[in-house]
């Protein structure tokens, strides 16, 4: 019997004492006050919206975990507590728990990388720790073992932009197990560098990914249902939602009867039937809350790769003559061309390898 395990997350926004440098006044200090702010508040949202999309669910994370965030200067710390330190769980419920808390952070850290990146162009490194740590978010502190640990994997031992897990996560096979086993669901997120250390680290680009071509499949599937049922195919779906977001517009009517001219009678009775269903398990509900969950993701993952393509290319152009700061868009480099080249025969992800660096 095990109680459930922490995690705590330490995150380092490498060039930030270069962005500081260009601080020398009033108004640049509060945008940049600013843009910690705002980056604190996407994590508390995606934390709310997180709690709305576990309390459905058989597992609700939030009935066995605390998770708590805090920046402090540069740095971002994260960390999930298990609520109930004396509740104890079989192996498997336990294993799988706690991996499956540890694929939950990443999505969160994603959404963190991304957001720095698209604003600022910059790029983290970090550690990961199943130590205990504590967040006093009031404060902006943080304590504790598994604060150390992490702050170490990533000051020590990470040197180029990888999210570290300590030695003692990876050398723990029954939770290395259980995450292998939660990547053939969720898609795989560690790697082992085996070009430097043999470190694991965090393969949230891969994350994402992977996510997204789960979703388009699934968009794809019920797509299908639908033209196989009702003879509607996605552009018709397609353009009369588009057409509904103008529909304060003065050519509204004038664009509804285009609209409607373009698609026969019977489908324009068809479409009338599904736009009226309200059950949430009916195919073309299923299908717009798909259809948002894609534009969503496919929206942070394009822009990210986009960005990590402008900023590494940038930067090693700029950093040619210092061989450290070079040495980590390197590695970034061939991190983002390894993660596409896996996705290459993917067939709902084809467009993604034009974000690849020569």
């Amino acid at each position: 019997m095990n109680k459930l395990m922490q995690w705590t997350l330490f995150l380092d926004i490498l060039g930030y004492g270069q962005e500081q440098k260009k601080i020398d006044n009033q108004e640049k200090a509060n945008d940049f006050i600013q843009f910690m702010s705002i980056n604190k508040e996407l994590i508390k949202v995606q934390d709310q919206m997180n709690k709305q999309f576990f309390s459905d669910k058989d597992i609700n994370l939030y009935e066995y975990y605390d998770f708590k965030a805090v920046f402090i200067s540069d740095s971002f710390v994260l960390s999930a507590i298990p609520k109930v330190q004396t509740q104890e769980f079989l192996d498997n419920d336990y294993y799988d728990l706690s991996a499956f808390t540890l694929i939950e952070l990443t999505y969160q850290i994603f959404i963190f990388i991304e957001n720095i990146l698209k604003e600022k162009g910059l790029i983290v490194r970090g550690g990961i720790s199943n130590k205990f740590a504590d967040i006093d978010d009031v404060n902006s502190l943080a304590v504790g073992e598994g604060l150390i640990e992490a702050y170490e994997l990533e000051s020590k031992f990470a040197k180029v932009p990888r999210i570290l897990i300590s030695k003692e996560i990876s050398n723990n096979k029954k939770l290395m197990l259980s995450l292998k086993k939660h990547s053939k669901v969720y898609g795989n997120i560690l790697s082992k560098d085996t070009d430097r250390d043999d470190f694991y680290y965090l393969n949230y680009l891969s994350f994402m990914l992977e996510l997204l071509n789960k979703s388009e499949k699934q968009r794809v599937k019920v797509q299908n249902e639908i033209e196989e049922r009702y003879g509607i195919n996605e552009n018709i779906i397609q353009d009369f939602q588009e057409l509904l977001k103008d529909k304060d517009s003065s050519d509204f009517i004038s664009r509804l009867d285009t609209f409607n001219n373009s698609i026969t009678a019977e489908q324009q009775s068809k479409l009338n039937q599904l736009l009226k269903e309200k059950d949430r398990n009916s195919l073309f509900i299923q299908y717009k809350q798909i259809i948002q969950d894609i534009q969503s993701t496919k929206y942070v993952t394009i822009d990210t790769l986009k960005k990590l393509q402008e900023t590494i290319q940038s930067e090693l152009k700029v950093n040619k003559d210092k061989p450290t700061t070079y040495e980590k868009y390197v590695w970034l480099r061939e991190y983002l061309n390894k993660t596409i080249q896996n996705f290459q025969n993917i067939e709902y992800l084809d467009f993604i390898q034009k974000y690849k660096l020569q």
